[in-house]
């Protein structure tokens, strides 16, 4: 697996990118993450190729070939998503750094509906073509399609509609950044104030909630600086 590593530190992190970027996301955070940190960017094979699962372990072979003990782990919107499959497998991390994370609620009759749909759209190429055109000509959804192509969505969203991310079961010290202007936030209506409420009852444990004014999707081509601030402080917690 492609990969660029950067630091000399005894402890490491894994950068993790979402889809339609790679790793050259990570490549103005990378210079400023704290120096006690060896820092690790996968290039995660092109999303919609393979199911998650198997993006879980390619991900631990890496892992386990370079003998990264229990590292800090750092995914960016789907692979945020990974992060977050890769602790409910039971990998170990030390902590967990969510960057637009697609959390979508468990509600049962749209993940049975949204199953339905996305496998159907998969599998029939003219209403997925009609769909795309309609898309195209919408201004929220035309801005998406432009950064990846519908056929990659609808095996993302497949994918996390099969097996969403459960929010209490976090069990390790979890930071989470979004942006405010965050296109994707909006569209999947999951309501962020919501894990605040949890944080607050002390149902998960993230020690850090960060919401950035001037962002959106793609905080680490975005705002890289402020971003490796937000992670170092975090680090040192």
């Amino acid at each position: 697996m492609p990969y660029t590593s950067k630091g000399r530190g005894k402890k490491h992190i894994l950068f993790l990118h979402g889809l339609n970027t790679d790793l050259s996301i990570w490549k103005r955070v990378l210079p400023h993450i704290s120096s006690k940190y060896k820092c690790w960017a996968l290039q995660m094979p092109k999303y919609g190729q393979h199911k998650m699962k198997q993006y879980t372990q390619l991900i631990k072979k890496f892992v386990e070939k370079n003998d990264l003990k229990n590292p800090v782990v750092v995914g960016q919107s789907l692979g945020a998503y990974l992060a977050l499959q890769l602790l409910q497998e039971g990998f170990p991390v030390e902590k967990l750094i969510l960057i637009a994370p697609p959390l979508i609620p468990r509600v049962s009759h749209l993940k049975k509906w949204g199953k339905k749909v996305f496998r159907y759209l998969l599998h029939n190429a003219r209403p997925r073509e009609l769909l795309q055109k309609i898309l195209h000509k919408i201004p929220s959804t035309h801005e998406l399609l432009r950064l990846a192509p519908l056929h990659s969505w609808l095996h993302a969203g497949y994918d996390v509609l099969k097996k969403p991310f459960q929010i209490p079961i976090l069990s390790v010290p979890t930071l989470l950044v979004y942006g405010k202007q965050d296109l994707l936030v909006k569209l999947y209506q999951y309501p962020y104030e919501q894990l605040e409420r949890y944080k607050n009852k002390k149902i998960l444990k993230p020690n850090l909630i960060v919401a950035l004014e001037k962002a959106s999707h793609y905080i680490p081509d975005q705002r890289p600086k402020t971003l490796a601030k937000i992670i170092n402080r975090f680090l040192t917690l």
